[in-house]
């Protein structure tokens, strides 16, 4: 397979990058929670704007563009498309029109839209451009399923295979759970696009009416993962926030809640603000007045401490980051306070030490630190190295212990981290086979999957035969594609995406 082929995948998948990037900007910009202000007919316009600019990046063309067909030439296949104005703040917060003409080619609409949004100082990522064609490569050798599957078996595909073998495969009639959940073809035809849709504009509402109560309250950032609420139901709760804004700002203590973040959970915590994280805890089942008493209790001495805090925090980490060449993180079972005294202690008995880190002369450790997470004595109670080349550290250990198992676990990491590197590569070259291939945006689920797993996932597309990958392609073309965890079922994310399990072969 020729150079120009394999540039035509990756421009495959960055023009799909590029909608998706245009699309988001565009809605949140747009939306009318944000514009909760101004008159009724203007949140009017903007309420239509976004349901034909959705419509329109939905239209077939925009397949065609996301594909590009090689001679460069695209059919618009356009409807009775009409133009478009809608409205986007400035940066004196002021608000002006803007005309998107729909009935364009799908390069005349992004066009629009990316020069709306930089006129507000946003920056926007530039469209990418058609590659040049070598002269081994011509539009016939393209198409030709011939030169498809030469290209799925080539080296990449052999050498994840070494990669995916490492899994341990599961016999069949030995496998006590059903696999019905898993057949893709299968859920892929009982999809239903209105509820994608659907779930897609819920995400976008939560995503503004955080914007919006961020930017009131001036929180560093809204935190609301840790709920597992839908976004429908998260926004409804972020809708109350900004209301109890309106009705009790003038009670607060502080004009801003900067640097503080606000963390919504279910979850019992003794101290509702932590002066030493920079949280602010709330609890949605709590009623008005229960949450109103915690932010009431933030006023400029607390933000003063914090921000001591932060600085004392910085110091005793670049001590221990400098003296042992490692980069150190807060855990996840960790908290904020233990993390602050373990590291204000550790740095002090280093410092009282005089303890230097020996310079290696291994290239990797010149080049990059490894990093050192620090977790709480119930989840850790021994050092230890991920899969990853993290090494995973407890606070109630012996300062001597931790120097000797840093030292003596940190080659090791550092072969595992050169191991996930190679990992990584190899992954992104299969996904943007993959994404050609299935016309789709493919990622890797946030948690619960590991590299491994992900390029399994990407080498059972790239093994299926045509007759198979075709009418995957036509269900599956245009959604946001998640390879999640083992044990779960195919099934429709709270985003829209389509949520698949690595092991779905």
């Amino acid at each position: 397979m020729s150079r120009g082929s394999i540039d035509l995948v990756q421009l495959a998948s960055k023009r799909s990058d590029y909608v998706a990037h245009l699309r988001r900007a565009f809605l949140l910009r747009v939306h009318p929670d944000r514009f909760r202000s101004h008159n009724e007919n203007i949140k009017k316009i903007q309420a239509e704007a976004i349901q034909n600019v959705t419509d329109r990046l939905s239209s077939a063309d925009f397949g065609v563009y996301k594909s590009p067909d090689p001679s460069g030439h695209h059919d618009a296949l356009l409807y009775n498309w009409k133009k478009q104005s809608f409205h986007l703040e400035q940066k004196d917060g002021s608000i002006k029109q803007y005309t998107v003409n729909l009935n364009g080619n799908a390069e005349d609409v992004l066009r629009d839209i990316s020069s709306a949004l930089k006129s507000t100082g946003m920056s926007v990522p530039q469209p990418p451009s058609m590659p040049k064609l070598d002269q081994e490569f011509n539009e016939k050798d393209f198409h030709s399923s011939k030169s498809i599957e030469q290209y799925r078996m080539n080296s990449i595909l052999r050498s994840a295979n070494a990669h995916a073998s490492n899994q341990v495969n599961i016999n069949e009639i030995f496998n006590v759970n059903t696999r019905q959940g898993r057949d893709l073809l299968r859920f892929l035809k009982k999809l239903d696009n209105d509820e994608i849709e659907q779930r897609k504009a819920h995400r976008i509402d939560a995503s503004t009416s955080a914007l919006i109560a961020r930017q009131l309250f001036k929180f560093q950032s809204i935190d609301g993962t840790g709920l597992g609420w839908s976004s429908a139901s998260l926004t409804k709760y972020l809708k109350s926030l900004v209301r109890l804004y309106d009705e009790h700002q003038s009670k607060f203590k502080v004009e801003s809640f900067y640097p503080f973040q606000l963390v919504l959970s279910n979850d019992e915590f003794r101290d509702k603000v932590d002066l030493f994280g920079g949280s602010i805890m709330l609890n949605p089942g709590f009623s008005d007045e229960q949450n109103l008493k915690t932010l009431f209790a933030i006023d400029q001495e607390s933000i003063d401490q914090l921000e001591k805090n932060r600085d004392f925090l910085t110091q005793n980490q670049m001590v221990v980051q400098d003296i042992l060449n490692i980069k150190v993180k807060k855990g996840y079972s960790c908290s904020s306070k233990e993390y602050h005294e373990f590291l204000s202690q550790f740095a002090h008995h280093l410092s009282s030490l005089k303890y230097k880190e020996e310079e290696s002369t291994s290239q990797a450790l010149a080049l990059q630190r490894i990093q050192v997470v620090i977790e709480t004595a119930y989840a850790c109670r021994r050092p230890i190295v991920t899969n990853t080349g993290e090494i995973r550290i407890s606070t109630c250990m012996k300062f001597d212990n931790l120097l000797t198992s840093i030292r003596a676990k940190k080659l090791e990491a550092i072969n595992k981290v050169a191991d996930e590197q190679t990992k990584l590569r190899k992954a992104k070259e299969l996904k943007d086979i993959v994404q050609y291939q299935l016309m789709s945006r493919i990622r890797k689920g946030r948690t619960g999957v590991t590299t491994d797993q992900f390029i399994e996932a990407l080498t059972a597309f790239l093994e299926l035969p045509e007759e198979k990958i075709y009418p995957i392609r036509d269900l599956v073309q245009g959604h946001n594609i998640q390879i999640m965890g083992a044990g779960r079922s195919c099934q429709i994310g709270d985003d829209g995406s389509l949520l698949i399990p690595h092991d779905w072969r």
